[in-house]
């Protein structure tokens, strides 16, 4: 069993709030905590950060204080092989590996405004490596279904994000929306303005169809740290068994397209800053950029 738990925490920085997550996580047992909206921003916290919770390895993208940051905590008897981040506090990924099977964990944290959050996820796939196991979550900042996830009077629905992270995200990498697969006609919020009776699903978490089938349990759980509730995934992930070797091959006429070369450069200039050259998963996530790319 592997036990994935996604939250906005609204601020990690202080020594109070540390000791209420540790408080937390004590009654709450997990393997893999996703943080987002940290507010920090220097490497000194993390630093702090890191030796108040020596039991967990921590990635993470440090943000300013609007983007907020991002940080994933993995439980140290867990194999991590491999890691990245941005450079903008939003986006975080590990690949472990749990009963033989590598499954890629991401941890997004989308822009507040509307067009940042669209730019955002039109480039989020090229963050997130290919594999048949991959879990994303966060806070998205939007909602799936505006109708059944987001409760606020009078307010303008922003329909165009979601869209956005779909034909982007979704699509291109075969993933599906975990909560609403699996409690089709459920309503039930994330965040929380009581203030201004304003309640959205805006935290969710993202799978592939591998991911979905072995989900054995999901649910928003309240934290009680901040404004937002956490996200609980259980999966049960099975042996992997190892396929064979197959080759790949391009064909080197797609180099004649006019913006082939401009997009693969960017591609290129992404994975030269975040893949571990040492391995061979900078390849495969090389492929897969390419056939989006090819697809277009």
């Amino acid at each position: 069993m592997l036990k994935v738990i996604s939250y906005n925490v609204r601020g990690i920085t202080t020594v109070m709030k540390q000791l209420l997550l540790r408080k937390w996580l004590e009654t709450n047992p997990n393997d893999v905590l996703l943080l987002q909206e940290l507010h920090m921003t220097t490497q000194l916290q993390l630093e702090s950060f890191k030796r108040s919770f020596p039991d967990y390895s921590i990635i993470c993208s440090l943000g300013t204080w609007s983007a907020g940051g991002v940080m994933i905590m993995i439980k140290i008897k867990l194999l991590i092989v491999d890691a990245g981040t941005d450079h903008c506090g939003r986006v975080a990924f590990v690949k472990v590996v749990v009963n033989n099977c590598p499954i890629i964990i991401a941890n997004i944290y989308a822009p507040t405004q509307a067009n940042e959050r669209c730019v955002f996820f039109e480039n989020l796939h090229l963050y997130i490596p290919s594999s048949h196991w991959i879990l994303v979550g966060g806070d998205f900042n939007c909602v799936p279904e505006p109708a059944k996830d987001r409760l606020q009077q009078g307010a303008r629905v922003d329909r165009r994000s979601y869209s956005f992270l779909n034909s982007h995200v979704l699509q291109p990498l075969s993933l599906v929306e975990l909560f609403r697969s699996k409690y089709p006609h459920s309503v039930v919020y994330s965040f929380h303005n009581d203030v201004n009776n304003i309640h959205s699903r805006i935290d969710f978490f993202l799978g592939t169809n591998l991911v979905r089938r072995n989900t054995q349990h999901i649910a928003y759980i309240p934290i009680g740290l901040s404004d937002h509730d956490g996200v609980s995934i259980t999966l049960c992930l099975p042996p992997s068994t190892i396929s064979k070797f197959h080759r790949w091959i391009c064909n080197t006429e797609v180099i004649k397209k006019p913006s082939f070369l401009s997009r693969f450069q960017k591609i290129w200039d992404i994975l030269l800053q975040s893949s571990d050259f040492n391995g061979l998963d900078w390849w495969s996530d090389l492929k897969t950029s390419l056939t989006l790319l090819l697809q277009d």
